[in-house]
Formats: C-alpha cells, sequence, structure tokens
C-alpha cells in the first residue's frame, strides 16, 4: 500500500515537471494560438461540411456552450451535436437510437488545464502561460465522415496561429 502512495506522488510530481502524465502523449501545438478563435475556427470548419454531408444537416443551428472566469479568459468550450444518435456514457460509446438509419454523434470539447487521464486524440497548447486541451469525440455510421471531421478539427488545432499585424 505504502508503494502505491509513492506512485501516485511520482506521477504528480511528473505531471507539474513534465506538464504531461503518463498516461498518454499529448500533441503540443503551437503556443501563439488564442484558445477561443481555436475554438472557433475548429466549429466553423465543421459547419462547412454540412453541405457536404446529409448526416450533419442541422449542424448550422447548433450554438457552442462556452464558461468563462472572473477575468474573462475561456475556461471551457463545448459543440455539441448528434443525429439519431444516444451519447457516450460510461459503459457505452455513442450508438444510433434507430439501428436502421444512420447516426452520428460529434462534441469538440475544450478546456483549461491538464486531464489526468488525456485521450490519445486531445491537442493541448500554451497561451499566456495557461495550458489548454482540446479533443473531437466523433462516433457514426459513416466512415468517410467520421475521418473528415477528424481531419477538419485537429487541422484548424494544429495549424499555426496568423500573425498579428
Amino acid at each position: 500500500m505504502k508503494w502505491l502512495c509513492h506512485l501516485g506522488l511520482a506521477i504528480a510530481l511528473l505531471t507539474c515537471v513534465t506538464g504531461r502524465t503518463t498516461g498518454g502523449d499529448l500533441s503540443y501545438a503551437p503556443e501563439r494560438r488564442d484558445p477561443y478563435e481555436s475554438f472557433r475556427n475548429a466549429c466553423e470548419r465543421l459547419v462547412a461540411l454540412e453541405a457536404r454531408y446529409d448526416l450533419l444537416k442541422g449542424l448550422s443551428e447548433v450554438k457552442p456552450v462556452t464558461g468563462r472566469d472572473e477575468k474573462n479568459r475561456l475556461v471551457a468550450a463545448r459543440f455539441d451535436f448528434e443525429r439519431n444518435a444516444a451519447p457516450p456514457d460510461k459503459k457505452y460509446a455513442a450508438r444510433a437510437k434507430d439501428e436502421s438509419k444512420p447516426f452520428v454523434y460529434l462534441s469538440v470539447g475544450f478546456f483549461s488545464g491538464l486531464s489526468m487521464q488525456p485521450s490519445p486524440d486531445m491537442i493541448a497548447f500554451e497561451w499566456k502561460g495557461q495550458t489548454y486541451q482540446m479533443w473531437v469525440q466523433i462516433y457514426g455510421s459513416n466512415a468517410e465522415l467520421l475521418e473528415t471531421v477528424r481531419r477538419t478539427v485537429n487541422d484548424a488545432l494544429n495549424e499555426p496561429a496568423a500573425p498579428k499585424e
């Protein structure tokens, strides 16, 4: 039991020193990225896909939910969309409500700080000394759509920020 406490302390120290946990390797995006602009850019790129895929019809009507702290800094944001989908829970991945019809569940999440259990597709970056993480969850019956959404969000998050004039 004592060694578990030491192991936990070692992991906590490693996380503080390196900014990473041992549970996953985060992709680090460029430093000069405003978190709100990154999130907004990812959402706008997703909305642009609506015309290409019938399953995404209505995506442009979804409004992101954001949270800010007392200094008006973005601390969390979420953009969720589903069509014929039951959202994921602790036991199951998202799945079709009616299995005879196609489905899609899409969620882009963003928060400040580091997760103690990062998923492999999280992208972490820093802005003005604060660490942020963003990721996309996509489930559905159309493999091409799933890959396109992942690529669209990851491209939006990994591109360098536009230089300020």
